[in-house]
């Protein structure tokens, strides 16, 4: 007979802080939202604020890190939703935390139905070709976006005032 999985260990004031940099990475920001879903679900963590400020921090990686609809969104509105619909989690916020947690909660949801509603390209070799790619400014749009270096085209010429003698 299987055992009963066991709730995930309760976080540390120091665990809590690891996860809060890696929600920064992308590579780890998956495990990240994980770690705080455990904890929004299964404790009762002693540290609200810290934790609550975390799953604020998920909403404004994702708006500044993350493509809009990509998985990573479907991830925060799980967390979102999760800390909205968690009297324990919310019981005792000043109505502004709270409102700023339904907000990323509607954020999160318009994005990844958006996403839901894009067309999909059904390779049928029809249609007039706008949904291919609608609302993604680059082919990968989960890409580090680094600002291009400038280049000035016309080169820097030197022309001195000629020197005019005075009589």
């Amino acid at each position: 007979m299987p055992a009963a999985a066991q709730p995930p260990l309760r976080l540390t004031d120091d665990d809590l802080k690891a996860v809060i940099k890696d929600v920064n990475k992308k590579d780890k920001f998956a495990q990240a939202c994980a770690a705080l879903h455990d904890q929004v679900t299964h404790h009762a963590f002693p540290r609200r604020d810290a934790l609550f400020t975390a799953v604020l921090r998920v909403g404004t990686v994702l708006k500044t890190r993350h493509a809009e609809g990509s998985a990573a969104w479907r991830l925060g509105l799980s967390l979102f939703e999760e800390a909205a619909g968690s009297e324990r989690f919310i019981n005792g916020r000043e109505e502004g935390d709270v409102g700023k947690l339904r907000d990323l909660v509607q954020a999160a949801r318009a994005t990844t139905d958006a996403a839901d509603a894009e067309p999909e390209n059904n390779g049928d070799g029809g249609g007039s070709g706008d949904a291919l790619g609608a609302g993604r400014g680059r082919a990968d749009a989960d890409a580090p976006r680094v600002k291009p270096k400038t280049h000035n085209p016309k080169p820097k010429t030197h022309n001195p005032k000629p020197k005019t003698q005075s009589p």
